[in-house]
């Protein structure tokens, strides 16, 4: 698979406690089908009714144009608490295969991954938890598979507060 250095980040405030960050290759691959996400699969804003005030994060990008190395943030703006942090482990981002990391505020954090174990909080001590998909035909209940729902909460430090994180990729 080939490294794809020249990245596009684009944060999109979708309510005011919901926000998307579209990542994707600018220049020559930007117009590439494969990074484009299919319209029955994406995000379906108009159902929602909230209207845009003040957005409840704060989005931070860190990194050189070209450069392999990118760093994002997101802080909750009344607390200043940081909720995502990437400097822990650079994006790698490929034709076939994305890995990044973040550093999360507590260790608090429940779902992503298959739910092995006997309890449903996820076990952080430097462990990597990957995610494959393969997709199946319809089966025998007319329904098509492809496994996985990379979705995960995080309790973080101040006033009680927690946040979702869903990954969407094509």
């Amino acid at each position: 698979s080939i490294p794809i250095n020249d990245l596009e980040f684009y944060p999109t405030a979708v309510t005011n406690t919901v926000f998307k960050i579209t990542i994707k290759p600018s220049g020559t691959l930007s117009n590439y089908e494969a990074y484009k996400m299919p319209s029955e699969y994406a995000f379906d804003e108009s159902k929602l009714t909230q209207t845009l005030d003040e957005n409840a994060y704060v989005f931070e990008i860190d990194g050189r144009i070209g450069s392999a190395k990118h760093n994002w943030f997101v802080r909750r703006r009344d607390t200043g608490e940081l909720i995502w942090d990437s400097t822990m482990a650079p994006l790698f981002f490929e034709e076939q295969y994305i890995s990044f990391g973040t550093r999360l505020p507590t260790d608090h954090v429940y779902g992503l991954a298959e739910g092995r174990g006997r309890n449903l909080k996820l076990d952080l001590n430097y462990n990597r938890h990957t995610i494959f998909n393969r997709f199946r035909d319809q089966g025998e209940d007319g329904f098509t598979t492809t496994g996985s729902v990379p979705f995960y909460m995080a309790f973080e430090k101040e006033k009680g507060n927690c946040h979702g994180v869903y990954f969407q990729n094509n």
